[in-house]
């Protein structure tokens, strides 16, 4: 076989490779595109390693830590207790960690001034009636990534925590390499001698060095990829993100430095290609990388601000498209209008929970604190949550599960599904006041609260309850805060009317089961189904006669039966 065949087989077979990794990558791009297409307006179905979430929460951490008044933050109690982790991974629809860490912060910190929720807003209208430019954006969020185990605040934030190097060593030994390489042509065996040795000294100096960073490498990388993310969406010119992109555009000026010469450091992954192959040895003998590396970090620092602007930009845009998302997603949805009455009070008209599927949708109009009775599984517990989630998006995303939704601006508070902290070695009981004396301290900062209650000091005795219970409602009431208590102490309804409007969930009994229509009513409950359910459960008829016997004697007697009945 000629000379001329195998070069005609070379060609042949380089075509062949062109065209496939073209293919393969315009195959990936549409499978991309796809992925884009169908996940708009639905609930993201991703799933999560407990790692990969945890990390998702360090940008909000460092933001909470530079706050000093935390009033408006979402605090974990109230966070745990309306399960918001298992509503933010709903709306979860990002696919940069940019948008996700900034998508959560935005959902733990409440918001009060109008003029900041209504750019989320305007923003989120924008998207929705450009979903070909949002598309675009996410193409771009796509291709940008998410990290794997270290969050992009936390790689940030560990480029400041290192100590810059001068560069000083490396042009030396750069320079005594270069002198020995000259020396070959003049003394050729003191100039091999001299080589070897500057070679093997390099070698040392730069796995010493590269040991210490090497690691902080990725970080760079993610900081130039967020800076190529930032260029390609200054060039789609989106006109909703003007503002925005105007910006990127000054913060890529700002940092195109540490974007020039990025190439110099190793890749995260060699990729087993002859060039990085001897670009690898290149850098070992030049320390090429290492100088590099201390000129991007003594930059970095220098304009720390800009960086840190550069990912909250991209991850804010990113946060408020799957706002959108997640308001095509809602079976309807409205925008809340806030008022700056002193006085507490709210209204909306068929709210409901938004991951419930086909929710009953319930109204009220009320200026006074809400007590809620209601028989077990009647949904007190998920009206609770349910007004609580839409006060928190009302001042996050301006987004509320409901027809209308007027109220004013608070700071949210919860204090329901809560524990025994056993590491802590403390009672229900003590974790319990310790939840709703956190929500006393702030009304008594002079903040205005909107705080959820379900069943008030459950962890100790009737007596002791219901008298303690009183008054810590009543000075809630008293304080302005609109709270929002579920009990199953009917003796708060009656003690309590002049300061909170009762309300109740009822069930109905049919055919020895219990039906429940999670309709809200005005009014105290006037049915008890606890005994019925042991029924419904299969219990004996023995337990079922007794227990309906006491109560029954209990109620027309006021006492419960003689402990003598159970020798």
């Amino acid at each position: 076989m000629g000379l001329h065949a195998y070069l005609i087989i070379t060609l042949v077979a380089l075509v062949m490779f062109a065209y496939t990794a073209i293919q393969s990558k315009k195959s990936a791009i549409r499978r991309m595109q796809k992925k884009i297409k169908e996940q708009w307006g639905h609930f993201s179905e991703r799933e999560y390693e407990q790692k990969e979430y945890d990390k998702i929460a360090d940008y909000f951490k460092k933001i909470n830590e530079s706050m000093e008044d935390k009033s408006c933050i979402i605090d974990d109690i109230t966070w745990n207790d309306l399960d918001m982790d298992t509503v933010f991974m709903a709306m979860n629809t990002t696919y940069s960690s940019a948008g996700e860490e900034c998508l959560y912060k935005i959902l733990r910190i409440t918001r009060s001034e109008e003029k900041e929720l209504k750019e989320r807003d305007r923003l989120s209208e924008y998207f929705s009636s450009h979903k070909k430019e949002a598309e675009k954006l996410q193409e771009i969020y796509y291709s940008l990534g998410r990290t794997k185990n270290i969050s992009i605040t936390k790689f940030i934030d560990r480029l400041y925590e290192l100590d810059e190097k001068s560069n000083i060593k490396h042009y030396i030994l750069d320079a005594f390499l270069g002198v020995s390489f000259i020396t070959l042509f003049i003394e050729p065996v003191i100039g091999i001698m001299f080589s070897l040795f500057m070679i093997i000294l390099n070698v040392f100096v730069y796995y010493s060095r590269k040991a210490e960073i090497e690691s902080y490498f990725v970080c760079f990388k993610y900081l130039v990829y967020m800076q190529e993310a930032a260029k390609l969406i200054i060039k789609e010119n989106c006109d909703g993100i003007s503002s925005y992109t105007n910006r990127l555009r000054d913060i890529c000026k700002i940092l195109s430095p540490i974007r020039k010469g990025a190439f110099l450091l190793a890749s995260a992954k060699m990729d087993g290609s002859i060039s990085e192959i001897i670009m690898e040895y290149v850098r070992m003998i030049t320390h090429v990388d290492l100088i590099k590396f201390n000129s991007m970090l003594k930059l970095t620092k220098k304009h720390s601000e800009d960086v840190e602007e550069l990912f909250a930009t991209l991850g804010n845009i990113e946060a408020i498209i799957a706002v959108a998302s997640f308001r095509e997603s809602l079976n309807f949805y409205t925008k809340p209008e806030f008022s700056e009455n002193k006085k507490p009070g709210i209204y909306f008209k068929d709210i409901y929970h938004p991951l419930i599927d086909e929710p009953v949708a319930n109204s009220m109009s009320e200026e006074k604190c809400v007590l809620l009775t209601g028989s077990n599984a009647s949904g007190k517990s998920t009206f609770l949550k349910t007004v609580a989630i839409n006060a928190i998006f009302a001042q996050t995303i301006y987004t509320c599960t409901a027809k209308e939704y007027k109220t004013s601006y608070y700071n949210i508070y919860t204090s329901m599904a809560l524990r025994d902290n056993l590491q802590g070695q403390e009672s229900y009981y003590i974790v319990e006041i310790k939840s709703l004396k956190r929500i006393l301290d702030c009304i008594a900062s002079g903040k205005k609260v909107m705080c959820f209650v379900d069943e008030v000091l459950r962890g100790t005795n009737t007596v002791e309850r219901i008298a303690a219970s009183t008054y810590i409602l009543k000075n809630l009431s008293d304080c302005g805060a609109m709270c929002f208590a579920a009990t199953h102490d009917v003796e708060l309804t009656h003690i309590l009317e002049n300061v909170y409007a009762n309300y109740h969930f009822q069930e109905e009994v049919r055919d020895d089961d219990v039906l429940f229509n999670y309709n809200l009513y005005e009014g105290r409950a006037v049915s008890r189904n606890a005994i019925k359910l042991l029924k419904v459960m299969g219990y004996e008829s023995t337990i079922i006669k007794n227990a309906e016997s006491a109560a029954q004697k209990f109620l027309d007697t006021g006492m419960w039966e003689s402990s003598q009945k159970f020798r």
